[in-house]
């Protein structure tokens, strides 16, 4: 179904970062030694994702200005670090006090949640969103057919936002 297999470590990713033109420079954390030996889902070794990481921020340097990266499990920190510029103009480094507007990662966030809870078996995607909302929450919307989580994460709910 949509669920982790139990026996299979779980590994997040969050990054967050902000796009332009830039030169890109690193600041590794001392906790990236965490785990090395361990396979993240992806078959990714945990030893490897440091790289990885770094190859991809190189490769992306000309259109990224700073981000923080932060890779974790169950058992805590397997990789953070943080890259270019939170203020180009400026020259202020990103570090691990850096704010970031939220903008579109935080549908990220909240589809992570909403697997975790499909996990937890506590949500199926292909539930009626109605069934999940309290009575009364969909006033000045009303629809015949189903709509689903899944239609929600793929913006083909059917509906627009009336104002």
């Amino acid at each position: 179904m949509y669920a982790w297999q139990p026996d299979v470590p779980k590994c997040r990713c969050h990054i967050l970062c902000r796009r332009a033109d830039s030169q890109i420079t690193t600041s590794q954390s001392e906790e990236n030694q965490n785990d090395t030996d361990q396979t993240a889902p992806s078959g990714m070794s945990y030893s490897d994702i440091p790289i990885a990481i770094e190859n991809y921020v190189e490769e992306h340097k000309e259109t990224t200005v700073g981000m923080s990266v932060a890779v974790y499990d169950e058992n805590g920190v397997i990789y953070q670090s943080h890259f270019g510029y939170a203020d180009k103009e400026n020259r202020l480094m990103v570090d691990e006090n850096t704010v970031f507007e939220w903008g579109s990662v935080s549908k990220t966030l909240i589809w992570i949640n909403v697997m975790q809870l499909v996990e937890q078996g506590k949500l199926d995607l292909e539930e009626d969103i109605r069934n999940y909302l309290p009575e009364g929450f969909l006033t000045n919307l009303t629809y015949d057919e189903k709509i689903t989580m899944l239609d929600l994460m793929n913006h083909q709910a059917g509906f627009q936002e009336m104002y």
